[in-house]
């Protein structure tokens, strides 16, 4: 508890400098000449902005923009990004389809804040081009951009190579808040961090039906992701709703990924990856906590994968229903996996699967060595943990307990049923469990039809085999037809309720 309290002290302490720095523009250059102020939002209302822009809040369509879905609105939008630009000042996108030339870009600067209402769109013209972003903040600093929607044309992009095309790229750039922004059918990734970024926060975002990945980050410090979507990439691989991969010589480092979801993505749902035969090159202290992980990875993939023999947290997320692992380290090492809720993958079958999967030397890989997996309620595989040599694995609840049959029967004169529970997807190395069992009455009665009975089943650490107990069978001389009692199991340790724990015995006469 106290290394969360004080990581969520942290995210806090980050996000008031970090926005602190976007709105503190006392230093800032005062810009006055050819500036287009207007004092409305484009809709007939007064701007909300003017009571917080330090500097001038210009509408795009005061200097020319149109909005239309037709015109090519870049120069317009630029010439009021232009204006606004070191000053504090807000420029406003109102309600429209904006078409922008994606190749020359929307290109922001320094101190300034850049609002989009929730019907604008900022929509990318179809282009030839390998590389290409629709909003370009390159070498700035103190930038917030907020709301609205940011729209690639990968339907209809003119070539067939490349996989750069953006949505938003942050390069080399300081202090940038991105909140409430839809980036959607981009050619490349929905939003790009690159050349060193430091301090960016990601708030409130969406990715969705972009082509390579919702989110890359390849050179970039400081970096908050929260309450945010990723969903749906698919058409080049990786497709992850998230890639932390630094590029050659470049670094990662300090990166949360906090309350998000990662949704029905063609390869992983987050992805981390360290190509270890880089010269120079570093990911450090990733922290993937809070978040739904679901759906993810059409042929292959896995719901989070980490290639990186650095120390990374994965720590209360639910993660379910993913292809092949859940969760697997792969040359990982001092990892710290804790509170996770993991539930089925769609395939459970063959080498490598599992909830949890940690490699080990054996497989003809490097090891993950000394990640500890704790506290953690993973069910529904045939592998709920694969453990390699030299991990630490305690404390999980771990497969289900389950009545083998259901419902039994037995007759009068058979003096016991016995009936068999079963403790499935467990192995050694995860843990004790154990359950308390007893009987009810249905519409036969204790004392006179059977014997009540209540206990406890117990499995020893590495103990998969069944357990049973019987109940004691009375033969009266009475003629009273069939009759029912209940066996109803309770107080689950350390495995979860299977499919069956309860069941109704028959007693025939």
């Amino acid at each position: 508890m106290k290394s969360k309290s004080n990581g969520r002290l942290a995210v806090f302490a980050f996000a008031s400098v970090v926005i602190y720095f976007c709105f503190n523009t006392n230093n800032s250059p005062a810009r006055t000449s050819n500036i287009h102020v207007t004092t409305t939002n484009g809709m007939g209302v007064n701007n909300p902005d003017q009571a917080t822009s330090r500097g001038p809040v210009v509408n795009v369509r005061n200097t020319g923009a149109k909005g239309d879905g037709i015109t090519d609105d870049t120069k317009a939008i630029q010439t009021a990004i232009d204006d606004v630009a070191g000053t504090g000042g807000t420029v406003i996108v109102p309600d429209g389809t904006y078409l922008i030339d994606a190749i020359s870009h929307l290109n922001l600067k320094s101190h300034m804040i850049f609002r989009m209402t929730s019907g604008a769109i900022l929509k990318a013209i179809p282009n030839a081009s390998e590389v290409h972003c629709i909003v370009n903040i390159e070498n700035a600093s103190n930038v917030k951009v907020i709301g609205g929607t940011v729209q690639g044309e990968r339907d209809k992009h003119q070539g067939t190579t490349g996989q750069w095309g953006f949505g938003i790229a942050l390069r080399g750039s300081n202090n940038v808040v991105i909140e409430g922004v839809t980036a959607k059918d981009c050619w490349g990734d929905g939003f790009y961090i690159a050349g060193n970024a430091k301090n960016s926060i990601f708030n409130a975002v969406v990715a969705d039906n972009n082509r390579r990945q919702g989110m890359s980050i390849v050179n970039a410090e400081g970096v908050l992701i929260n309450n945010s979507i990723f969903k749906n990439t698919q058409g080049r691989a990786p497709g992850a709703g998230i890639d932390i991969e630094p590029n050659t010589g470049r670094t990662v480092r300090n990166v949360q990924l906090l309350n998000s979801q990662f949704l029905n993505n063609a390869g992983y749902g987050i992805v981390l990856w360290l190509n270890t035969k880089f010269p120079n090159t570093y990911l450090e202290n990733v922290t993937i906590d809070g978040n739904i992980i679901a759906d993810n990875g059409a042929v292959a993939s896995q719901g989070i994968v980490i290639w990186c023999p650095t120390p990374h947290r994965i720590t209360n997320n639910i993660l379910r229903n993913n292809y092949k692992n859940s969760i697997l380290l792969d040359s990982s090492s001092g990892g710290f996996i804790t509170g996770n809720t993991i539930s089925n993958t769609r395939t459970d079958t063959g080498a490598g699967v599992g909830g949890i999967y940690i490699r080990d030397a054996t497989e003809g890989r490097p090891a993950a060595t000394n990640n500890t997996v704790t506290g953690n309620t993973v069910t529904g595989h045939s592998q709920n943990i694969r453990i390699g040599v030299g991990n630490i694995i305690k404390s999980n609840t771990v497969g289900t307990i389950s009545l083998s049959v259901a419902p039994y029967s037995v007759t009068e004169s058979g003096g016991t049923a016995t009936i068999t529970a079963t403790r499935i997807g467990s192995g050694p190395g995860y843990g004790a469990a154990t359950v308390h069992y007893a009987t009810s009455n249905g519409t036969a009665t204790a004392g006179s039809d059977y014997t009540a009975t209540s206990g406890t089943l117990s499995w020893a650490d590495g103990d998969v085999a069944d357990k049973t107990f019987t109940i004691p069978i009375s033969n009266d001389v009475l003629i009273e037809g069939s009759e029912t009692l209940n066996i109803t199991l309770k107080d689950f340790v350390g495995a979860l309720p299977g499919n069956h724990k309860s069941a109704v015995i028959t007693i025939n006469e």
